[in-house]
């Protein structure tokens, strides 16, 4: 099943799935089948086409998130250490 994406993805909310299920990139990819770390790791930077749509379909349901979360406001915090 391919899920019509509406409006923008925010990659970066994937992270913040992955981080709070407790996964690394290369842990995450090894449960999903043609994720590759790479491509994961530039998806979570902002490059949007790196992953498809039944990829990212399959992170979020075997990351027991709801999709519309990557369509979620979240964004990063900037601290004193990013400076």
């Amino acid at each position: 099943m391919i899920i019509k994406m509406k409006g923008e993805i925010n990659t970066y909310a994937l992270k913040v799935a992955r981080e709070y299920r407790g996964y690394t990139q290369t842990e995450l990819c090894k449960h999903i089948k043609g994720l590759y770390q790479p491509n994961l790791s530039r998806f979570e930077k902002g490059a949007w086409g790196v992953l498809n749509e039944k990829i990212l379909k399959d992170v979020m349901v075997f990351l027991n998130f709801p999709f519309g979360f990557l369509h979620s406001d979240i964004k990063p915090v900037k601290t004193s250490w990013d400076l």
